[in-house]
């Protein structure tokens, strides 16, 4: 497991993930709901620290407008990560026994920040961090938008409000 947090916490992993995400791929034209959930996972278990190692990749991405494989990559991860992140208060602080057999300290050694201070310890601190991060994104996206992106996000944006999968 901690070879799987190491490679989950570093930016060479989100590089390679997000540039695959982004390419034009055949049948892979519209919001996909799998990547988003699978954004969500990653969120919800490793908490914010993921989010710091691809904070850069995604505002690249985010920034490339009339690329629509990178806004759709984008609306995915944007929608994971507030499908997430609102399981941060329950998952951070409590982390269940069965998937997570050490305390949660480990996610100040393995993913945290520099000093041992991660904010999973405050879990509702961790969330205004990350919306404070992500205001200024989504209004930039939403600003530049275009009409083939257009779906895309209307689609992360439903996702992660109203339309749950598990």
């Amino acid at each position: 497991m901690d070879k799987l947090d190491a490679r989950v916490g570093s930016a060479a992993f989100w590089t390679a993930a997000i540039g695959y995400l982004s390419q034009e791929q055949a049948g892979a034209e519209r919001f996909n709901g799998g990547n988003a959930q699978f954004f969500k996972a990653v969120f919800r278990h490793y908490g914010p620290a993921v989010l710091d190692a691809m904070k850069s990749h995604l505002e690249r991405i985010c920034l490339q407008a009339t690329e629509r494989s990178s806004q759709r990559a984008a609306a995915e991860i944007v929608a994971g990560l507030l499908r997430g992140m609102k399981l941060w208060c329950v998952h951070l602080a409590h982390p269940p026994s069965v998937r997570q057999p050490r305390p949660r300290e480990r996610y100040s050694r393995t993913l945290g920040a520099p000093g041992g201070v991660f904010l999973a310890h405050r879990p509702l601190e961790a969330q205004n961090v990350a919306a404070a991060y992500l205001k200024p994104l989504l209004l930039g996206v939403l600003d530049a938008v275009t009409p083939d992106t257009l779906a895309d996000w209307v689609e992360a944006l439903r996702y992660a409000t109203v339309r749950g999968l598990a």
